[in-house]
């Protein structure tokens, strides 16, 4: 562990104090799970995907001189009929507890990937007879199921909600950024609605008519491959499904996460890695990381 030390001076010779630590909100949100895949039958309907975990706090302590390391997770990749869950992100650091949000589960009946932060939804009974997945504790919520509804799939979980038959789950609103900061960025962080910005939103599942993915950068899900959408990038919303895909023509992909740091300003170092994009609100300086970086306390 480094840091940075005072020297402090008592007549008696030099002694050298650690500065002091101090505490920063955070928000850390892992890639959005891949859509399901299709399996050639005009009548099925591929499940949404879960919305990347979501960790947020308040109390994250520094020790000045440590540099802190940041990996944003991917979203997932849509696969015939197993598609991928979303990649973990995370804040790493010597001298803390590390932060580890979990990447959101697929769409569809694939067992192994289907839970995450937020799970996946459950596919449609023509093609699928999986249950949907499991979320992870404290971090996203279930996916939909499809109610036994055929040619309709369920919608991946958010982290505000969980998903039902066919909608997505909505995500969570964060207060770490506003909507002037995120719509400046290229591409914006969360998905913006009014002044509120929503992160880790669920895929819509697979339906006869298009289905708004949920808030939070959830993709859509519908009948037709141009009118669904994959989950937006950095936000961690899972990818919409599709009703009619064939192997070649499935659900979207996951959109990738973000870590977001907000600093006290009077304690902000300034040493950052890799670009992350820096602002301020109000008493605090913000640090958006859309891919990897590093912080330096």
């Amino acid at each position: 562990m480094s840091g940075n030390f005072g020297n402090l001076s008592l007549g008696f010779g030099s002694y050298f104090l650690p500065a002091d630590p101090y505490n920063i909100s955070y928000l850390s949100v892992a890639g959005g799970g891949g859509a399901g895949g299709g399996i050639g039958s005009s009548t099925y309907a591929s499940s949404g995907g879960g919305g990347g975990g979501l960790l947020t706090a308040t109390n994250l302590t520094l020790i000045p001189g440590t540099e802190y390391t940041i990996t944003v997770g991917g979203g997932g990749a849509v696969g015939n009929a197993a598609s991928s869950k979303g990649s973990n992100t995370t804040i790493v650091g010597d001298d803390i507890t590390n932060v580890t949000s979990i990447g959101g589960g697929a769409g569809g009946g694939n067992a192994a990937n289907r839970d995450g932060g937020s799970a996946g939804g459950q596919g449609d009974p023509v093609g699928y007879s999986g249950v949907q997945g499991t979320p992870t504790t404290g971090q996203g919520n279930a996916g939909g199921t499809n109610q036994g509804t055929a040619g309709t799939a369920g919608g991946g979980g958010g982290a505000g909600g969980a998903g039902s038959n066919a909608s997505g789950g909505v995500g969570a609103v964060s207060t770490l950024i506003n909507a002037t900061i995120s719509a400046a960025l290229d591409p914006d962080a969360g998905e913006i609605d009014g002044s509120d910005v929503y992160f880790a939103g669920g895929g819509a599942g697979g339906s006869a008519s298009t289905v708004s993915g949920g808030l939070g950068g959830g993709g859509a899900g519908a009948a037709s491959d141009g009118a669904t959408t994959a989950g937006a990038a950095n936000t961690g919303g899972g990818g919409g499904g599709l009703r009619g895909g064939t192997n070649a023509q499935a659900g979207k992909a996951g959109g990738s996460g973000v870590v977001i740091l907000s600093v006290p300003t009077a304690r902000y170092s300034g040493t950052v890695g890799n670009s992350p994009e820096v602002t301020t609100l109000g008493s605090n300086t913000v640090i958006i990381f859309q891919g990897a970086g590093t912080y330096t306390a």
